[in-house]
């Protein structure tokens, strides 16, 4: 049954045992005490009776008083409690015993010989008188004895059963409320066992032992709750970490199939372990041809030693590869260059267990470079022949037309007033024109010839006093103030000096040349402004400005002019534009036709 298996029941009981073995002993081992003291007590009254009727015996056989031998008697009779009474008389010389009185009147003499120890105890007390001796015999039956001892147990007996059943109910009730607390421990901490943590618990804290010990599992249940839900946090971050880990790895091995780049992982020993369909492609190799074999199946005597031996190397320092080029050939002979991204894998131990190659497919770039290298080397030698084509077309152009121009001052000299004025004139400016022309290619095919000269550091501020310093006369002459904002000491820029001192002058002289003679006041003003890669040098000027709609498109052109000047003749903005982008910076302009221009030259910033 259930009620055996309780904890209250597992308190009850010892407790009842050890009080119903208690009352047990108590109940035997009190009456067997009790019948002895009846007993003794009994003997001792009946030892007494006997020497009380001795003596009353004596006294009236002394006096011959036969009727207070019979009052003994009777007084003896009185005691109804014992079995019988007699008077014996003894013959001192034959040893014969007669009994002289008794009660009963009518008792057997055997029951005087043949005495009976187990039903009966007897007391004798002797007598002597002159003429008689004798003894008094009294008898008293154990059954009478153990029926009064019995009369005197039962409400001792009904006193132990009523106090037993009473302990006991008490204490089933007292172990019931003892276990009640415990019994709850135990249903809770099943409870928690079984993952039940949200159990609702009434259990009350005593002031005990058991009471911390109910503070202690309700602590349990509160860290158990925390657990529990910090490991569902866990659980949910670990499993949405899974889902997402397996979606990446899902695509990310989608990207290894389909992906034009090759793919080799390999293990420890650099033994190929899976390739994708790239590298069956390329190499014309079958998937059982390539997975146990190392990487080094791909080259042959065309790649570069030195590229294998970095690359050996570096893994066995464990290091990643990046685009690290080799050149490699397929089953069937093909050549193919690669870039290779190797990287090794590491356990949670830190140690090497593979390694994974990303290697792309560079063939067409390097036949590219190639070409490129190819065409460059062919450009510089064209470069070298227009170089010298160049000298030699300035050098002979220029002395001839220095020839004519010296013919043509000699026959104004001599033939002056036989040669209309006009005709020498228009052959003069032709040979002055042409020997201009000739030197302007020849500065054109030098800068074009020159674009890869080394730029060095040249401070700005220095340049442009110095250039404002050589054009001071013309702009007076030309009634322009010219003027320069605040610049730092240490402001410098990269370029060749001939190209800056060039652009430099160019830009100002044409804001004087194309200045506004009909307002009041021209002014160029000069600023600076410096970001990470340039120095921006800016003209600013209220000149008579260009149609940037009309003429944008031609700004930078060969001979290509937009206002009508003596001066004019369009190869000043075209060397500009040349000269500064030959030293990697730019020209930008912006103009509103009578108002003004702005032309800002962006120089490569040579400030560390």
């Amino acid at each position: 049954m259930r009620i055996f298996h309780t904890i209250s029941f597992r308190i009850w009981l010892p407790f009842s045992l050890a009080m119903v073995s208690v009352i047990l002993f108590v109940g035997y081992y009190y009456p067997a005490q009790q019948k002895i003291f009846y007993q003794n007590s009994k003997q001792t009254e009946i030892r007494e009776l006997a020497e009380t009727v001795a003596l009353g015996v004596e006294l009236s056989l002394n006096s011959d008083d036969f009727f207070g031998l019979k009052k003994t008697i009777d007084f003896a009779s009185e005691k109804q409690e014992f079995e019988f009474v007699a008077v014996i008389a003894e013959d001192s010389l034959s040893g014969d015993a007669n009994i002289l009185a008794s009660f009963p009147a009518d008792i057997d003499s055997k029951r005087l010989t043949q005495r009976d120890t187990v039903k009966y105890f007897y007391s004798e007390a002797p007598f002597q008188t002159e003429t008689l001796s004798g003894r008094i015999v009294v008898c008293y039956a154990n059954e009478k004895l153990d029926e009064l001892i019995n009369k005197e147990q039962q409400p001792i007996y009904l006193a132990l059963g009523i106090f037993m059943v009473i302990s006991l109910l008490a204490f089933y009730l007292f172990a019931k409320r003892l276990s009640k607390p415990i019994y709850q421990l135990k249903v809770l901490t099943n409870q928690l066992s079984e993952g039940n943590y949200d159990l609702n618990s009434h259990i009350k804290i005593s002031k005990d032992e058991v009471g911390d010990l109910s503070k202690s599992v309700l602590e349990l249940q509160s860290k158990l709750i925390e657990a529990r839900n910090r490991n569902k946090q866990l659980t949910d971050g670990l499993e949405e970490e899974i889902r997402i880990r397996t979606e990446e790895l899902e695509k990310l091995s989608l990207v290894a199939k389909s992906t034009t780049n090759c793919v080799i992982i390999t293990d420890a020993d650099k033994k190929i372990q899976w390739v994708n369909d790239s590298v069956l492609k390329l190499t014309g190799y079958s998937s059982n041809e390539i997975i146990g074999r190392t990487p080094s199946m791909f080259q042959f005597e065309k790649t570069n030693p030195v590229v294998t031996d970095f690359i050996r190397e570096k893994l066995e320092k464990h290091e990643a590869l990046v685009n690290v080029e080799v050149l490699n050939r397929g089953k069937f002979g093909n050549e193919y260059w690669l870039a290779l991204n190797i990287v090794p894998l590491f356990n949670a131990d830190n140690e090497v267990y593979g390694y994974i190659a990303i290697e792309n497919d560079i063939t067409e770039k390097k036949k590219y470079e190639e070409e490129q290298e190819l065409l460059f080397n062919l450009t510089n030698n064209q470069n070298l022949r227009l170089k010298n084509f160049a000298h030699i077309v300035s050098h002979n152009l220029r002395s001839h037309s220095a020839n004519i121009q010296v013919l043509t001052g000699i026959i104004a000299s001599k033939y002056g007033d036989s040669i209309q004025d006009e005709v020498i004139n228009m052959l003069s400016k032709s040979s002055s024109n042409l020997l201009e022309t000739v030197d302007h290619l020849s500065e054109v095919a030098l800068m074009i010839t020159n674009k890869q000269g080394t730029l060095e550091v040249i401070q700005l501020k220095s340049v442009l006093v110095k250039t404002i310093d050589s054009v001071r006369a013309l702009a007076s002459n030309n009634n322009v103030l010219i003027e320069l904002d605040s610049i730092d000491e240490h402001e410098a820029i990269l370029g060749i000096q001939a190209y800056v001192d060039s652009v430099l002058l160019n830009l100002l002289t044409n804001a004087i040349k194309y200045s506004d003679s009909n307002k009041q006041q021209s002014t160029i003003h000069i600023k600076t402004e410096v970001s990470t890669e340039y120095v921006h040098v800016s003209f600013i000027d209220n000149g008579l400005g260009i149609d940037l709609e009309k003429h944008g498109r031609k700004m930078f052109g060969m001979y290509k002019t937009f206002h009508e000047h003596k001066d004019s003749r369009g190869i000043g903005l075209f060397m500009i534009k040349n000269q500064i982008e030959a030293i990697g910076g730019k020209i930008e302009v912006e103009s509103i036709e009578g108002i003004g221009s702005t032309f800002t030259a962006s120089f490569k910033n040579g400030s560390e």
